[in-house]
């Protein structure tokens, strides 16, 4: 594992060369004991990495190969901005690493399908990533919480168009409120 490219590019590369792959697009990074676990989208799929405090990467596990819509083609930096990664079970101040550590991850699969894993604090899969795109959506960019209790949270809304079809992720305009005001 390495960084590099800094400078040039204008931002790290998080690299791991024995696996031949590079980050294309951040996604969450949450603090693990003393360490860190991340989230990403790199050149194989979506991936969940740890770091130590030393900045040396220990694990990076390949999530799910498959790339959503925005990914397909990485060269132009149109990557999908929807992975994330959040503690679970316990509140983000006494995160764990290891086995005992537990995150759940979002991501986008191949064909715009949202999914959520269950993963722990070395990245392993705890479980099979379930699709939830037709029950919630989470926007770019957008951070996850977790609550005092341990749950995940995000706050997404969004509205229906005419045919009762979800209009996710689209923002609109409200119509002007006349208050008198600007009559002469």
């Amino acid at each position: 594992h390495e960084k590099g490219g800094g400078h040039l590019t204008g931002r790290v590369q998080l690299n791991c060369t024995n696996r031949n792959d590079t980050a294309r697009s951040e996604g969450a990074i949450r603090p693990c004991g003393l360490g860190w676990i991340m989230a990403m989208v790199t050149d194989q799929g979506n991936v969940c990495a740890k770091m130590n405090r030393n900045g040396t990467v220990t694990a990076w596990e390949l999530i799910d190969a498959s790339l959503g819509e925005e990914n397909s083609n990485l060269g132009q930096y149109r990557q999908n901005k929807l992975v994330r990664l959040a503690t679970l079970g316990r509140p983000e101040a006494s995160a764990r690493c290891g086995a005992s550590g537990r995150f759940l991850m979002g991501y986008e699969a191949a064909g715009g399908r949202r999914m959520l894993v269950e993963i722990d604090g070395d990245c392993r899969r705890l479980t099979e990533p379930v699709e939830v795109t037709e029950s919630t959506a989470w926007p770019r960019h957008q951070e996850w919480v977790t609550t005092a209790e341990g749950a995940v949270a995000w706050v997404t809304a969004w509205d229906k168009d005419a045919s009762g079809a979800d209009r996710r992720m689209e923002w609109g305009t409200k119509p002007a409120v006349d208050d008198g005001a600007s009559r002469g």
